[in-house]
This record gives C-alpha cells, sequence and structure tokens, in this order.
C-alpha cells in the first residue's frame, strides 16, 4: 500500500551547552509520517537538514494496523487519503502520538532530542472508539485527544500519568453519526480533525457535510457540516454539550499564529473558511478559483500566510492571506 499519512515535525532547540547530537549534527529537527500499513502500520522518521532535504532516519512498527475509507464511486473514484482527515500523526514535547486505524488504537513514541529520527515505541492505548483517525495534544502538553470516525464516533481524551497516558472518562463525547467501519468517504458526514485552542479555553471539532452522491445521504440533497467547540472550565472540566457554527465541508483547522482565536480551515467545497472565536462569529466561505477538494492547510510563521493544498488531479497549493477582521482573502 502506497504511503498515504500525513506528518508531524519535531524542531530542535539545542544551545551551544548543549550535548552533541549522535547523527546529522547540522540537523535541525525531524519529520514524522505513518505508512498506515493494513499488516502493520509503522512510523518513519526523517532529518530534517537546514536547506530543507530530508534524510533517512528509521521506521518503526506501532504494534497496531493501518484501514481506509470506503471510497464512494462519485465524485471521487480514486482519492488519495484514506482517513478523510488531518492530523493523524502529531508531536507533544518529547513524544510522537500516530493512529492505528485498523486496530482502534493510538501508539506512543518516545523522541531523544539528541536522535530525533530514531524515536521508540513506547506503548499503545485504546482509541476508545472505531476508525481513529486525527489527534490533538494540549497547549501544556498534559491532555491528548484522539477522534474517530467509525460507527462508535465522538472523541476520548488521556491524560499525562507516572505510567503512561490515563484515561479520562469525563472528556469522552459521542457524536452518534450515522457511520460504518470504516466509514464512507470521502465526505459522507465524517469527522475531519480535532484541535485545541491556544490558550486551552477550547476543544474543537470539524465534521463534514454530506454530498448528493454519498451513500449515507439518503436525501439525496447537499447538507452542510459544522465546527462544534467544547468550553474547557477553569477547573478543568469540558462542556457537555459543544456550541456549533454551520460549516460547509471543513477539513483542517489552523488558528492564526498571530490573531488569537481566529481560526483559518480549509474546506472542500469552497476553498477556505474563516471564523472569530473570540468574536462568536460565523464562519465566512472562502473561494478559490478552479478549486477541486481543499483539504489540508498550514501557517507559516514568517510569512503569516495559509497554504491551502488541493488534493485532486491538480494538486495545487494556494497561498491565502487572510484579513482577520473581515475573515476574508486579501
Amino acid at each position: 500500500m502506497s504511503v498515504r499519512g500525513l506528518f508531524a515535525l519535531f524542531v530542535l532547540g539545542f544551545t551551544a551547552a548543549s550535548p552533541v547530537k549522535k547523527w546529522y549534527p547540522e540537523s535541525v529537527g525531524a519529520n514524522y509520517f505513518q505508512t498506515n500499513g493494513f499488516d502493520g502500520n509503522q512510523l518513519v522518521a526523517s532529518y530534517i537538514l537546514p536547506d530543507g532535504r530530508l534524510v533517512a532516519g528509521s521506521a518503526v512498527w506501532t504494534a497496531g494496523n493501518g484501514s481506509a475509507g470506503i471510497n464512494d464511486p462519485a465524485p471521487f473514484e480514486n482519492h488519495a487519503d484514506p482517513f478523510y482527515s488531518s492530523g493523524s500523526v502529531i508531536v507533544s514535547g518529547e513524544q510522537v502520538f500516530a493512529v492505528n486505524a485498523g486496530s482502534d488504537s493510538v501508539s506512543v513514541f518516545d523522541i531523544d532530542p539528541l536522535d530525533p529520527a530514531q524515536p521508540q515505541l513506547n506503548g499503545t492505548f485504546s482509541s476508545g472508539g472505531e476508525f481513529p483517525i486525527s489527534l490533538a495534544a494540549s497547549p501544556d502538553g498534559k491532555i491528548v485527544c484522539v477522534l474517530n470516525a467509525g460507527a462508535r464516533n465522538g472523541f476520548s481524551c488521556y491524560g499525562a500519568g507516572d505510567d503512561g497516558w490515563d484515561h479520562m472518562s469525563g472528556w469522552d463525547r459521542s457524536f452518534g453519526l450515522n457511520l460504518t467501519t470504516p466509514p464512507h468517504g470521502p465526505v459522507g458526514n465524517t469527522p475531519s480533525q480535532i484541535t485545541f485552542s491556544s490558550d486551552m479555553s477550547s476543544l474543537i471539532v470539524a465534521v463534514k457535510g454530506q454530498l448528493p452522491t454519498d451513500l449515507n445521504n439518503p436525501s439525496g440533497n447537499m447538507t452542510g457540516g459544522w465546527i462544534a467547540t467544547y468550553n474547557i472550565g477553569p477547573n478543568g472540566t469540558l462542556a457537555a454539550e459543544p456550541v456549533k457554527r454551520p460549516a460547509a465541508i471543513p477539513f483542517s483547522i489552523n488558528e492564526d499564529v498571530d490573531q488569537k482565536g481566529v481560526f483559518f480551515l480549509s474546506d472542500v467545497s469552497s476553498g477556505f473558511a474563516a471564523y472569530n472565536a473570540d468574536a462568536d462569529s460565523a464562519v465566512v466561505q472562502g473561494a478559490i478559483p478552479a478549486e477541486g477538494a481543499t483539504c489540508w492547510a498550514a501557517q507559516s510563521a514568517l510569512s503569516k500566510s495559509f497554504y491551502v493544498v488541493d488534493i485532486t488531479g491538480k494538486s495545487n497549493i494556494t497561498e491565502i492571506s487572510l484579513d482577520p477582521t473581515t475573515l476574508k482573502q486579501v
């Protein structure tokens, strides 16, 4: 099976007094992605050189299996993303987390800061549902949440303990979506991503709408998705019910690095969308000309622009500068 996993980065921050790095002293960090192998998943790690080139590091078994969604016959017969999601591999502190969609589990790897492309498997924990597809780590590194997109959909969260990651049952939330394991996609009312706000005041989930051609859409009409925001109380409790913002087909969630509370989303239906959580604004849709299906997005801390990837045959990367006040492209 081809490699189809999203990746995560570990950036080194050594000072002159730091110990000498074990391998590739000139490397500035590591890149991670998963193979999603059905008969054994692997985490692949590479060294990042100062000029952006990658050098092979290692491939480590996750102790779990991959899986893939069922692609409906139209309109995307050969869709490239098996999870229909963003964030299946993340880095938090000195650990890497990766989902095992075929085993309903999450693998945890330890990172050696002196040799980050040689991660070591620490263990696994249950995803708390079926077909895990996205992960989120709290800004303080003490909580990791996993989003499930199968018949048992929703999310579960785990807290850092003395002996590993402990289930936080009070943070379990079920969506009750009409999905199968594995789910039908690439849209199909499936969850897309889970993430924390930078100030840790909320946990946010994007869920797609439905296309007329989705097999789990008997109405045959286009239906919208939503952005669910679960507020986190000062005592660490999670709201029982979310604040929902209607959206179209939201996919990747990114909080603006400068304008906290402003969220940018890739949107399969139009190109992108944005909203201001602090101003309690509605989701504002933005258009990318000749857009096919924009799925993943990231922001450059240098240029402040967002970059979105079109997964169709166009394979375009579009740069978007967002006005944080109007939430429109400039």
